[in-house]
């Protein structure tokens, strides 16, 4: 993440502004990506319909903060006053879940968090060829992606989905895996399909 200079006083300032109107809030930095000046990172909603685990974007306004419920803690301020209440970072995640772990957890205790306006620097968003979310890679590949520290390992999922989505945990919990083998399997038949395929020139 590359940080614009004045990113550190914008996201002060947004958090001075939310403190003098009510309680303390997270304030969330958005960043876009350099090559296509797309939103990259930044604050998420958490989507509990359906069931497949989701975030939707919240996109940055230009001169006015943004609620939402949960964050990509690329570039995030988190005041005293929450820090207390909420404590640090879940140890149980050992690479991903644990910013969006955070700010939910923080949300759960009746703070805020806000993006703040505008973006606050540059940062390119992961590739995802040759990972669990590729479904063009061999399944094996996907799938020990899929177990790995960066992907969704099964117990740092577990409990993820048991902390933050009820009593329908078990769905969420099982969904990446579920997905993951599907796509590979359709995958594999359409390339089965168009090998078949008469009409196909080689």
């Amino acid at each position: 993440t590359i940080l614009y200079e004045d990113a550190l006083e914008r996201l002060v300032g947004c958090a001075r502004d939310q403190l003098a109107v009510g309680k303390p809030a997270i304030v969330v930095g958005s960043t876009r990506s350099p090559v296509t000046g797309k939103r990259s990172y930044g604050g998420l909603m958490k989507r509990s319909h359906g069931l497949v685990v989701g975030m939707d974007v919240v996109m940055p306004l230009p001169y006015t903060s943004v609620s939402c419920n949960t964050m990509n803690g690329n570039f995030a301020l988190i005041p005293a006053e929450i820090a207390e209440v909420v404590g640090n970072i879940e140890k149980g995640f050992r690479h991903s879940f644990g910013d969006i772990d955070y700010g939910l957890r923080a949300s759960d205790a009746g703070f805020a968090v806000v993006v703040a306006p505008g973006y606050v620097g540059e940062c390119s968003n992961n590739s995802t060829a040759g990972t669990w979310r590729d479904p063009s890679a061999p399944f094996a590949q996907r799938w020990k992606s899929l177990l790995s520290p960066k992907g969704v390992p099964v117990n740092d999922w577990l409990l993820f989905t048991r902390r933050h989505y009820g009593w329908r945990w078990f769905c969420y919990a099982a969904s990446p895996y579920l997905k993951t083998i599907a796509s590979s399997l359709f995958m594999r038949r359409s390339e089965r399909s168009v090998s078949d395929d008469p009409t196909v020139k080689r």
